[in-house]
């Protein structure tokens, strides 16, 4: 069965004369298009009783929360969902967790902290001049390195680095294509052997990531979330 992509099923996109009202557009038909593939209580079930066995993060200091602000703390979790996700569908292993991580476009530095409290050797980069202030404030980030600049070039510079890229929130609804093609590039560079490649963003910009990466999804309840790994 061929399962209809996200761009496929709009077809068109209305014109509209500001972005805030197409990014209002298209939350809603994103979220309608999900509901066709959502899960029903005995689905949910079965995947528990299947990954049941498989490693999961779990993260109970809410002490750390008080000294993020609020952007930190929800990368934080949107951080920890994904990677349970990963982790559960086999996709990502614990090893990528505890090793060499990069956090590409690492946003006010909440996904860096998660994946610094689970003892990675993560560095986080971002083009937002106050991502080191940020995540310094916190006290969460210690003797870890931030990187401000271009997460492209990095990666170029960084041959067989990384066990784990991360880039959660990849781009926006109009995602230069370009861009993605750079990141694919770079960031395959960059990766060791058996190493991952974990994309979240937008059900259009994920089209795009799947269609560079070639990655094909076989199940569009995590339509959001990519995760590629060098054949």
């Amino acid at each position: 069965m061929v399962i209809q992509s996200f761009t496929d099923s709009l077809k068109i996109i209305p014109n509209f004369t500001n972005k805030i009202d197409l990014g209002n557009y298209l939350i809603k038909v994103e979220k309608d298009y999900l509901k066709n593939f959502s899960l029903g209580h005995i689905d949910i079930l079965r995947l528990n009783i299947k990954y049941l066995l498989r490693y999961t993060i779990r993260y109970e200091n809410k002490d750390d929360l008080r000294y993020m602000h609020k952007g930190q703390v929800r990368e934080l979790f949107e951080a920890k969902d994904t990677l349970n996700i990963s982790l559960m569908q086999g996709k990502i292993e614990r090893k990528h967790i505890t090793g060499k991580v990069l956090d590409f476009g690492a946003g006010f530095g909440g996904s860096s902290i998660f994946l610094a409290l689970q003892d990675s050797k993560v560095t986080a980069i971002d083009k937002n001049k106050y991502l080191k202030k940020d995540l310094q404030k916190t006290g969460l980030f210690n003797r870890r390195e931030i990187y401000q600049g271009d997460g492209i070039d990095y990666m170029l510079d960084h041959p067989n680095t990384y066990n784990l890229i991360t880039a959660f929130c990849l781009g926006d609804w109009d995602t230069d294509l370009n861009f993605i093609k750079d990141f694919y590039q770079a960031s395959r560079i960059a990766l060791r052997k058996d190493g991952r490649i974990l994309v979240t963003s937008d059900l259009l910009t994920m089209d795009k990531v799947r269609g560079v990466f070639g990655v094909r999804e076989q199940n569009q309840v995590f339509a959001n979330l990519m995760v590629y790994k060098e054949d």
